[in-house]
């Protein structure tokens, strides 16, 4: 970790908020949080940062398999269909799926058999099919699977999340927009992941709607972002400032102000150290690209 965070004044990272994807970014190629990340987030959070995570998980998943991380202002999960509170477990905010989406997924899984499928409801995760990319994805998952079929699943859900060869991803994913256009946002979190919200839903939605109601408690001088996925792009563009992870897409790093290496490497301690960077050299409100191009020249 950077040496310099061993020091500063208490409280001097106040109005900074940071939101950080999990896998992919915050988290290792093993799925684990890096004692380096943990360290530069306990001494963020001490000098007066707030930090959030915006995840595709559950909050089930992120409470099982990650006790250890100190979030306290409300997560975003499920690629923004759920804002939950970290300290107690409320819903914030949630954004079902519309009517018929299961009918629409069972039509996909008629026209091609191999995908996996699991659903995302207040309870947790629903297992309904199974395939090696799923059960790959979620070996180092410590939350409990709700096993059963469509049939079993509650009327309210968040998220379903499809899992199969990118090839039949790409279709499923123009069978999903052409049978509910407009009703659904269909994206992807990793090569092997499609994941399907309620139209209008991503991480950069939800982060606006946190940052609004963060700021009317305490105002929000500089609001950064951290991802490496499709599904971070709204977030990324949503932010201040954005950092994209080295393994991202180039669509991804074209939306971030800094490219970090890729997820074997802690990323947290050059994330902090560039925030600090930024409030040395600006005095002022920190608020769009062309001050964070400003910054990057300077």
């Amino acid at each position: 970790m950077d040496p310099g965070m061993n020091g500063g004044a208490q409280g001097s990272l106040e109005g900074v908020y940071l939101v950080c994807d999990l896998d992919g970014t915050l988290l290792g190629p093993d799925s684990t949080l890096h004692p380096d990340n943990l360290a530069a987030l306990t001494w963020f959070r001490l000098q007066g940062g707030r930090f959030s995570v915006a995840t595709g998980r559950s909050p089930h998943s992120v409470l099982a398999s990650l006790p250890e991380l100190p979030v306290d202002q409300p997560g975003i999960y499920c690629n923004g269909s759920m804002i939950v509170e970290q300290q107690d477990g409320t819903l914030v905010r949630g954004l079902p799926l519309p009517e018929g989406t299961v009918d629409a997924v069972r039509t996909v899984l008629d026209r091609i058999p191999g995908l996996a499928v699991q659903a995302f409801s207040a309870d947790g995760m629903h297992r309904i099919v199974d395939n090696d990319e799923m059960r790959r994805h979620f070996a180092p998952e410590k939350a409990r699977p709700i096993p059963g079929g469509f049939d079993r699943l509650p009327a309210i859900l968040y998220k379903i999340l499809l899992s199969g060869p990118e090839s039949d991803l790409l279709a499923a994913r123009s069978l999903l927009e052409n049978a509910m256009p407009g009703r659904l946002a269909v994206t992807r979190s990793s090569d092997t992941l499609l994941d399907v919200m309620r139209a209008g839903t991503d991480k950069g939605e939800a982060a606006r709607f946190l940052k609004a109601k963060l700021d009317a408690i305490r105002p929000i001088v500089l609001f950064t972002a951290a991802g490496d996925h499709e599904n971070d792009l709204g977030l990324l563009q949503e932010a201040d400032f954005a950092f994209a992870m080295g393994q991202a897409p180039d669509i991804v790093k074209q939306a971030a102000d800094v490219v970090l290496p890729d997820h074997s490497t802690p990323c947290l301690p050059a994330v902090i150290g560039q925030i600090r960077r930024i409030l040395e050299v600006s005095s002022m409100p920190y608020r769009t690209p062309t001050e964070s191009e400003k910054i990057l020249e300077s």
